[in-house]
């Protein structure tokens, strides 16, 4: 439906700004209510000592395995920076670029692609040059109501609003101050620091719990002992080849069989199992038709993490979707598996009870009820699932793995009690990560109820 705004030319000249877009009735609507606010300011009056853009000139190649975390577009999500998948600068690089080190409870606003808005809860870390490094002068409290306010339905749209380019969308750092921002007092700051900083302590936790699992996985299975060098040369028999129906290299490299063999002399080669002998179930979902809103979540590739589901970005399809398709619906402790592309092997647990289907690169894996279901999904998702997608993964461009090769996979069968002891990590890293992400909603809700 057309939407027509009438616009005092003197607002347009003095924003300098000519696009429909930017004079959308919403936007209108959300700077009027911030205004009619007893005290507002704009971001610009608060972010001081910085406000400046990251790291400017860095390549990939100065990543490192640990130091200091850098945070990049993709670590920007949801309120809390995502460190499920970030990068590190060595200490020496980082202080090169020291004007932009963060500490807790500083800031990052995205700069390019598309809004985005993080308190740190890390020690220290720096940004890239697609991040704007923010330090205000009001200090912990309001920063966390600022990180609240520019997440909700006040905040987030200021900063689409700012967004200008037509390939790649950026956000000026001039425009940026210009966001306008309620100034509450000092009680209603209380109450939004309490609940970021009970979010904060929650993602603390989901980290320790699966990075105590993934401890324990490495102690019981020896994994360190696995040779890091890849050899040069190495030869196979033809009987292997001729069995296995493969003719790349990349399929004998003798690695493969050091990490059989290092988990055989940790828990003995009997119980090393192959998915096939573990499952009930082994095959990919389909494609459903989506359905904005829809009753029934979807699960595709680009919703599988490094660790669990991004269970607050699921698609939609209808109930006569899952219905029709008893194959690709999804039941609770089914495991899920990145099946074609970027990612392929990346693994997650679903632990939700709610109708959802998996779409058709994500691989369903259905254990029988004697293995832990949150622990054969670490196994996957650790060295021992990555160097098997290796060996057993097809096709260049775009790399595939079929269910008959996920059948192939070798697991090592811990004691029940081990599995379940490293699976209940698994789970009480969701359910940690789940409170801290109810924990943000009630902060920005707290916040629209401020302003509303």
């Amino acid at each position: 439906m057309p939407v027509a705004t009438t616009i005092p030319y003197s607002m347009i000249s003095r924003r300098r700004r000519w696009d429909s877009y930017y004079f959308d009735p919403r936007f209108i609507d959300i700077e009027d209510a911030i205004r009619r606010f007893p005290r507002h300011l704009a971001l610009g009056e608060v972010a001081i000592p910085l406000f400046a853009k990251g790291i400017f000139e860095i390549s990939a190649k100065e990543y490192v395995d640990s130091g200091i975390p850098f945070i990049r577009i993709s670590n920007l999500r949801g309120g809390l920076i995502d460190t499920e998948d970030i990068a590190y600068i060595t200490a020496a690089r980082s202080e090169m670029d020291g004007r932009t080190e963060l500490t807790q409870f500083d800031l990052v606003l995205s700069k390019t692609a598309y809004p985005a808005a993080s308190l740190v809860q890390l020690p220290i870390c720096n940004v890239s040059q697609d991040c704007i490094a923010v330090k205000t002068s009001r200090g912990k409290a309001y920063n966390c109501f600022l990180t609240a306010f520019l997440n909700c339905r006040f905040g987030l749209p200021q900063m689409e609003r700012l967004f200008q380019g037509n390939i790649q969308a950026h956000l000026g750092l001039n425009e940026a101050r210009e966001i306008l921002i309620p100034d509450p007092g000092p009680s209603f700051l209380a109450e939004i620091e309490m609940l970021m900083v009970g979010a904060v302590s929650a993602r603390q936790r989901f980290a320790d719990s699966h990075a105590s699992a993934y401890e324990q996985l490495d102690r019981a299975l020896h994994l360190e002992k696995v040779p890091q060098l890849e050899r040069l040369e190495y030869s196979t028999r033809f009987q292997e080849v001729a069995h296995a129906h493969r003719w790349d290299a990349q399929h004998y490299r003798p690695e493969y069989g050091d990490l059989i063999d290092v988990m055989a002399d940790a828990i003995g080669r009997q119980n090393l199992l192959s998915l096939r002998q573990m499952v009930i179930f082994n095959q990919r979902g389909k494609q459903p038709v989506y359905v904005e809103g829809g009753p029934v979540a979807v699960v595709n590739s680009q919703h599988i993490g490094p660790q669990h589901i991004r269970i607050d970005e699921l698609a939609s399809t209808s109930q006569a979707v899952y219905a029709q398709d008893q194959r690709s619906r999804l039941a609770p402790n089914d495991v899920v598996v990145y099946s074609t592309g970027a990612y392929v092997g990346r693994t997650n647990i679903w632990l939700e009870d709610m109708p959802a289907v998996a779409s058709n690169h994500v691989n369903i894996l259905r254990l029988k009820p004697e293995y832990d279901a949150a622990y054969v999904a670490l196994v996957l998702n650790s060295k021992v699932g990555a160097m098997q997608t290796e060996k057993h993964g097809t096709g260049s461009t775009q790399v595939e793995l079929y269910p008959g090769n996920l059948a192939k996979f070798m697991i090592p069968v811990l004691d029940p009690k081990v599995q379940r002891k490293i699976g209940d990590k698994v789970r009480a890293s969701y359910g940690a990560l789940k409170e801290s992400k109810a924990l943000l909603e009630k902060a920005k809700h707290r916040v629209e109820q401020l302003i509303e």
